[in-house]
């Protein structure tokens, strides 16, 4: 498989996303447990002091949002980029163009729909903000219980450590223990569709937006170019995981839902890769003429695959993943298949005996069915055995053998 993971990110801009929300983190942390004082008297927690910090925690979650937006703009760009650079290398891998080729790609950013990236910028900037705001919630809370209570700096750690404050209402303590162990921990509590909380780290939270968003933006510019280039089918690849989405492996699916075979990518879960936050699932072209019989039957839609399909709750594609006990069907499923992709082809008789010889000496076939001159097979055969012939040749004069 010549691109295991085709729409892995920029790990560099994955880094710096992290980076910027853990040091937020950090320094909300120290304007809210270590405070500025030379001493606990001067640092003793009333309402005045809480509201000097909140509008210090306002001044940073401000800049972190900015940050965050301006993240997502150059993330998202550089991501459509590479998404349609890998999609060149992608066809050029299965259906190598002839060095004359009158193919010429649109530039980067015409061959994408605009309106779908702003659709996903906006989804991104929205998860980065829900963050800062969560950050900026809990430094509230730990600030307003601080004030409340009369709670100073110096007895944050006897808190943290479980300990009780002589004189303070044991149930306000506990409450502002709870508030002090996410913003010391540096924690972020997110709601999901359900309206559940959700607890993550700030780093990992941060790592986990910036890696799915970035991939599916790099999915989505590869299969706009993918379809410019003509190529219609994909089939979804990645590593096989306890997730639903590894019931889609090696099956094929229409990009343009045109297919009359194969069902339309906008079927499944997000309207493909990635499925589900930190999903390493991506997608190959699908050349069905280059295909061997094996793939083009793993490739075809299914019973139990097709019960997945249209569904868009994630916990319930889980259970009916689990209940259906696709794990075992997709291994053995794979085990079928060959090994050396992009290896093998099989020309057509319409094919001009030139674009199959360029065809074979493109892909380092091992095998080939010719359907139009097999005299092509022929010359290219005797081609490589006279050009290994020179190749022996030369080593031996570079050792000095006759």
């Amino acid at each position: 498989m010549p691109f295991p993971d085709p729409d892995q990110p920029d790990p560099r801009m994955v880094a710096q996303l992290v980076q910027q929300y853990e040091a937020s983190a950090r320094r909300l942390r120290e304007q809210i447990i270590s405070p500025p004082g030379k001493s606990p008297g001067a640092q003793t927690w009333n309402q005045n002091r809480a509201t000097q910090i909140l509008a210090q925690v306002e001044r940073e979650i401000a800049a972190l949002k900015k940050q965050a937006t301006a993240w997502t703009g150059t993330a998202l760009s550089g991501a459509v980029k590479r998404g349609v650079n890998v999609a060149d290398r992608q066809v050029e891998a299965v259906i190598p163009q002839p060095p004359d080729s009158p193919f010429k790609g649109k530039g980067v950013f015409s061959v994408v729909d605009h309106g779908a990236l702003k659709v996903l910028a906006k989804d991104t900037v929205g998860d980065l903000h829900k963050a800062a705001d969560a950050l900026r919630g809990q430094a509230a809370n730990v600030l307003h219980h601080m004030a409340a209570t009369g709670v100073s700096n110096a007895e944050v750690n006897t808190i943290l450590t479980g300990g009780i404050i002589e004189g303070k209402p044991v149930q306000a303590i506990r409450e502002l223990r709870e508030a002090l162990k996410k913003v010391h921990g540096e924690k972020v509590t997110i709601t999901d569709k359900n309206g559940q909380p959700m607890e993550f780290e700030t780093g990992y939270y941060a790592r986990m937006v910036a890696v799915t968003k970035t991939r599916a933006a790099v999915c989505t510019a590869r299969h706009a170019r993918l379809q410019e280039r003509g190529i219609d089918l994909v089939v979804v690849i990645g590593r096989q995981s306890a997730n639903f989405c590894t019931a889609y492996m090696d099956k094929v699916f229409s990009i343009s839902g045109a297919s009359d075979t194969y069902p339309p990518l906008s079927s499944l879960p997000s309207g493909g890769p990635p499925f589900h936050p930190n999903c390493s699932k991506g997608t190959a072209p699908f050349i069905e003429a280059l295909a061997d019989p094996e793939e083009i039957a793993a490739g075809l839609p299914d019973p139990d695959t097709d019960k997945l399909l249209n569904v868009r709750d994630r916990t319930e594609l889980q259970r009916r993943y689990e209940a259906l006990r696709l794990q075992p069907v997709v291994r053995a499923r794979a085990a079928t298949l060959r090994t050396d992709a992009g290896r093998k082809a099989i020309t057509h008789a319409q094919d001009d005996p030139p674009y199959q010889e360029y065809l074979i000496r493109g892909l380092g076939v091992k095998s080939v069915r010719l359907g139009g001159d097999a005299a092509v097979g022929e010359s290219y055969r005797a081609r490589v055995a006279a050009g290994g012939s020179r190749r022996r040749r030369g080593a031996q004069r570079d050792r000095g053998e006759s």
